[in-house]
């Protein structure tokens, strides 16, 4: 079952944020069907903007749809648009929405690359200090 990957990092964000820093992950989305087009989208960018897959082929010759998203934590809900068709994806985790429609699912957490002298660690330390 492939699900969307996730891999802590730090990102630098505007000046409208009340943040000057924030802890993101990096969320690979895809998709394993036959497609000529694939798109995602989601409650991560409310529904308006459309993330372009990029197809690539694995070393077995299967053929994936792929793309990465820099997400904070959080619950997310996300759709492909699959030749122009608004599709979930069957092997990746779904719910329902308040209308009935089935979603995949996600759940973005942050992890520490593991390296205590790595500037996450110190952000991390910091930003727990003052929750």
């Amino acid at each position: 079952q492939l699900l969307p990957l996730q891999q802590s990092r730090n990102q630098s964000l505007n000046s409208s944020t009340t943040s000057p820093l924030e802890l993101v992950t990096d969320v690979t989305f895809c998709w394993t069907e036959p497609a000529s087009s694939a798109f995602v989208t989601g409650t991560f960018n409310s529904w308006e903007i459309t993330i372009p897959l990029t197809k690539i082929t694995t070393p077995e010759r299967t053929q994936l749809w792929v793309a990465v998203k820099s997400l904070p934590p959080g619950d997310y809900q996300y759709k492909y648009i699959i030749d122009n068709i608004w599709r979930h994806a069957p092997d990746q985790p779904i719910t329902y929405d308040e209308r009935g429609i089935i979603n995949n699912t996600l759940s973005v957490t942050l992890e520490s690359c593991g390296d205590h002298t790595c500037f996450c660690a110190s952000i991390q330390h910091q930003l727990n200090q003052l929750s």
